[in-house]
């Protein structure tokens, strides 16, 4: 598909990399029989190529996705899954159908989130040591459901800052994550 499915005031900026879980409650979450987040992904992907044409890589690329083989893989995957679940449908065209109505819906919305300025704007954005330490102190002692301890390191750390932040402990001034009392809070700044 080279070219815009239809004609949008929106575009590929104005669309979630993860469909919202507002919008899949809206307009998804009665489409059972599938794993949503097959649902939410493959529904973002097509609106994007609603917007601006495209393959699926193109359209993931369009959503800020990292171009990677196992992100495309995983976006082909959800494509897939809900191709193969439609045609086994009472109605095959419900997924289609509903993604039309999100797509009316963002075209009569009068202000759109500028998805792709957010990502650029955090992607430097790191939590540095110091904070995310703090950060992780205040969560409850309570077990975690299904008894599972989480793994909460640097590691996490590193893959909760932006994809260009530093990966090493230290983040710049322009880019860090500062807490502040009281109350306690991150917030942007240096």
């Amino acid at each position: 598909m080279n070219v815009p499915i239809r004609r949008t005031p929106f575009g590929p900026e104005h669309i979630a990399q993860f469909l919202h879980h507002d919008w899949y409650q809206w307009h998804l979450a009665n489409l059972d029989g599938i794993n949503p987040t097959h649902l939410r992904r493959a529904a973002a992907l097509h609106l994007s190529q609603m917007a601006a044409g495209g393959s699926i890589r193109q359209a993931a690329q369009r959503l800020g996705l990292p171009d990677s083989t196992a992100t495309a893989e995983r976006c082909h995957s959800s494509a897939r899954a809900v191709h193969r679940w439609a045609k086994q449908r009472q109605d095959p065209y419900e997924f289609e159908t509903a993604v039309h109505n999100l797509a009316d819906e963002l075209e009569a919305s009068p202000r759109r989130i500028d998805y792709h300025r957010r990502r650029a704007a955090l992607d430097e954005w790191c939590i540095d040591a110091g904070t995310w330490a703090h950060l992780v102190a205040q969560l409850s002692d309570s077990p975690w459901p299904h008894r599972r301890e989480l793994e909460l390191g640097d590691r996490k750390r590193q893959s909760s800052s932006g994809p260009g932040s530093p990966v090493g402990s230290t983040c710049s001034p322009r880019t860090r994550f500062v807490t502040c009392n009281p109350p306690r809070c991150a917030t942007p700044g240096g």
